[in-house]
Order: structure tokens, then C-alpha cells, then sequence
């Protein structure tokens, strides 16, 4: 493996956007293990009085990722993220208009290697999406497991990150008055694991259940509310799914980039 590196006279923007990039990739593999050893440390190195106030807040605390979270506008208007938008970059492109008086069930498509897309859309305000659906507010889903790592849940929650877990997701598009939108990564962490460039494989074909509660709450795509959907009414609703994104993907491939012979593959 040949090793490149990056010639000196590079923009001091380039620099920064790399290095925007940078600390998200260690924050997201790396912080929430830090975190942890931080909490263990203060419990034998004689702070043990720090780790027993925070382990009081922590099961206060327990059901809030299940419950919408706790966003900080402050911290999604980081300036870092517009760094790390330009630095792919990441672009949020508005194809209809969203009534602010419903609750949404967004799916995000693909997974990737990080889920990059995801975040530079829904965690921060740098692809503007606040000002592109005024009065909808968005909470991306990860898993649950993050959640329960000190003082990490908190920072991610922050940015507007709330648990996977069906209760969570019901709480988001239950809530009254409208505005919220749960953005689900369909595919997973599965999917993430065929993330290569060129590659249009998206893991969805087995993946129904957001479907069905899409069904039992009335949420958009369009669907009449059901409490109790029957399998042939799900799998009418997921080809439709599948449909629209086949039309939404055919509709502005060429424009970035992906050749008009290439199709999606789904598995």
C-alpha cells in the first residue's frame, strides 16, 4: 500500500474542513470509550464523589433519549459542522413542501460507512435544514446502546440524536401539534458494511417495521391510520416506499455523478 501525503500549500479552509472531519471520526469511534474510561478513572483515582452525583443524574435521567432528548440549538450551530459540510461536501436538497402541522417519518438512504449524510443533515443546521422546513424539528435514531455511555449520551444528544427503539421513535411522531420529524437509517449498521464507492446496494427489502409503524400512527407517505395493519396492507405500503425512492434516486442521479445505466440494487 503506497502512502500519499497532502502537499504543504493546501487552504488553510481545506485544513480546516479535514480537520472538521477528523474530530467527528474520533468522536464517533473513539469518545464514547473515552467517556467511560473518564467515569471508571474518577471512581479510583479519589473522585469517586463525581461519579456517584452523575450516576444519580444518569438514572434521572435513564428515559430521556426515549423521550425526544435533549437538543441544544447551540451546540448544531457549531461552526466546525459547516466546516465538515464542505468538506465532502453535504447538501440537503428540498423536493416538496412538508406541512409543519403533521409529525414525519424521514428514511435516510444509504447507511455508508459513518453515516455522514445523516448527520451533517439532521445534527446540525449547516445544510439548513430549519430554514428549508420551517417548523419541523429533526431527531435522528441510532442505536440505543449509545445511550448508555456517561457523559457521551449527553453530548450526542445535543445534536439532536434520540434512541432507535420504538418507543422513542412513537414518542417523536406522537407528540402533539406537529413539527417533528424521526429520520430512521433504514439499512443499518448491515448496510454500512457494503459501503464502497459505486456501490448502490440498499438493505430494505426485509426491513418493514418502520413501515408498520408508519401505518399505526398515519404518517406520511400518505397512509390511513391502522392500529393493527395486516402484513398484505405493510407490503403494499413498502413497495410504494421502495417505488418512490427508485424515482427520487432516477430523477437526480446524473446530476451527481452516477451514470444513467446504473440502478439500485436492493437486498
Amino acid at each position: 500500500m503506497k502512502i500519499e501525503f497532502a502537499p504543504i500549500n493546501i487552504p488553510l479552509r481545506r485544513r480546516a474542513q479535514t480537520f472538521a472531519v477528523l474530530q467527528w471520526i474520533i468522536t464517533f469511534l473513539f469518545l464514547g470509550q473515552c467517556c467511560l474510561i473518564v467515569f471508571v478513572l474518577l471512581i479510583f483515582a479519589g473522585y469517586w464523589y463525581i461519579a456517584v452525583i452523575y450516576s444519580v443524574w444518569l438514572y434521572l435521567d435513564w428515559d430521556t433519549p426515549n423521550q425526544g432528548g435533549r437538543r441544544s440549538e447551540w451546540v448544531r450551530n457549531w461552526r466546525i459542522w459547516s466546516y465538515f459540510r464542505d468538506y465532502f461536501p453535504v447538501h440537503l436538497v428540498k423536493t416538496t413542501d412538508l406541512d409543519p402541522q403533521y409529525n414525519y417519518l424521514f428514511g435516510f438512504h444509504p447507511h455508508g460507512v459513518l453515516a455522514a449524510g445523516a448527520f451533517g443533515n439532521f445534527c446540525s443546521e449547516a445544510t439548513g435544514f430549519g430554514k428549508l422546513f420551517p417548523g419541523l424539528t429533526s431527531y435522528l435514531c441510532i442505536l440505543a446502546l449509545w445511550f448508555k455511555v456517561p457523559f457521551y449520551r449527553d453530548y450526542i444528544m445535543f445534536a439532536g440524536l434520540v434512541s432507535c427503539v420504538k418507543s422513542s421513535v412513537s414518542h417523536v411522531l406522537s407528540r402533539k401539534g406537529g413539527g417533528n420529524v424521526a429520520v430512521i437509517v433504514i439499512g443499518g449498521a448491515e448496510e454500512s458494511l457494503d459501503a464502497r464507492p459505486g456501490a448502490l446496494n440498499l438493505k430494505i427489502l426485509n426491513r418493514k417495521g418502520f413501515i408498520k409503524m408508519a401505518i399505526k400512527l398515519g404518517k406520511p407517505i400518505i397512509v390511513q391510520q391502522n392500529n393493527a395493519p395486516s402484513n398484505e396492507e405493510i407490503d403494499a405500503i413498502h413497495r410504494k416506499y421502495i417505488d418512490a425512492l427508485v424515482k427520487l434516486f432516477e430523477e437526480h442521479k446524473v446530476q451527481y455523478g452516477i451514470q444513467e445505466k446504473d440502478r439500485l440494487l436492493f437486498g
